[in-house]
């Protein structure tokens, strides 16, 4: 769930006049396997933040191992890490800061967020963290980054990240109009959801709406979603390969008529 964090961080400068939403991103970043490419005027923070890049989801997934555009940006979904990573590198290029440090400057201690890092350093305590297991009980390595991945492997707990949903549910340092853009259908995502900027919105029969986003890694699955209309939430970390097997049971549990609506959402074809 590092997504959502790279993803209001951006929102944040935004809000605050800092960045452009609609500003071509090769003003400050350029990646080597793509200069000179035509498709980079049309390439802003809007596709990259709604998975309309035109990114594959990992470059290493390519059989030349570089990256490349798969469509023109800003004409269809596919989701992206890699539109995430292409973010982070404009953001620290532009402010001098790495992710990691503009987080902490804008959310982590604002919010108190005390035990959430982009990267592995020496305070953390090893005893405190919670390895990842495949479905045979077999623990994962601990992956420890130096240098902050904007969609991946975030360290965090449970109480901080609540703290940042909360606050992305109060509208904390936005803008209304960047939380109506954030809110707002950017593109249809699958099975029946959309993309807003950088979550998922879930529409309900009732016109009400979530946001949401999960995430899945080896030896994690977690997920949340939030009711900005009545300040609900409900945050599932879990740390193991197939923890997405709880979910149904808790979104039921927990919201009900409208967990039932999601699971229908997300079993549809």
């Amino acid at each position: 769930l590092a997504k959502p964090v790279t993803a209001m961080v951006t929102l944040i400068l935004v809000s605050q006049d800092k960045w452009k939403l609609d500003e071509p991103i090769s003003n400050y970043w350029i990646d080597p396997d793509l200069e000179n490419d035509p498709n980079l005027p049309k390439l802003t923070t809007r596709p990259l933040l709604s998975h309309k890049s035109g990114f594959p989801n990992w470059r290493y997934l390519n059989d030349s191992g570089k990256l490349d555009f798969k469509f023109e940006p800003g004409t269809q979904y596919q989701y992206s890490g890699e539109g995430m990573e292409y973010l982070r590198r404009a953001l620290e290029n532009k402010f001098h800061k790495s992710l990691n440090e503009l987080a902490t400057d804008l959310l982590f201690e604002p919010l108190a967020m005390n035990d959430t890092e982009y990267v592995w350093n020496s305070s953390i305590d090893e005893n405190r963290f919670a390895p990842g297991y495949d479905t045979n009980g077999k623990p994962y390595p601990t992956v420890k980054n130096k240098i902050a991945n904007g969609a991946d492997d975030l360290l965090t707990t449970i109480e901080d990240y609540s703290k940042f949903l909360v606050s992305v549910m109060n509208q904390d340092q936005l803008s209304r109009e960047v939380f109506e853009d954030m809110t707002s259908h950017q593109t249809a995502s699958t099975k029946g959801k959309h993309f807003g900027l950088g979550l998922e919105i879930y529409d309900f029969e009732d016109g009400s709406y979530a946001l949401s986003h999960g995430g899945a890694d080896k030896g994690a699955q977690t997920i949340f979603f939030l009711f900005p209309e009545t300040g609900n939430g409900l945050l599932i970390f879990t740390n193991v390969d197939d923890g997405y097997k709880v979910y149904e049971k808790l979104l039921i549990h927990y919201l009900g008529k409208k967990g039932k609506e999601i699971m229908k959402i997300e079993t549809s074809k």
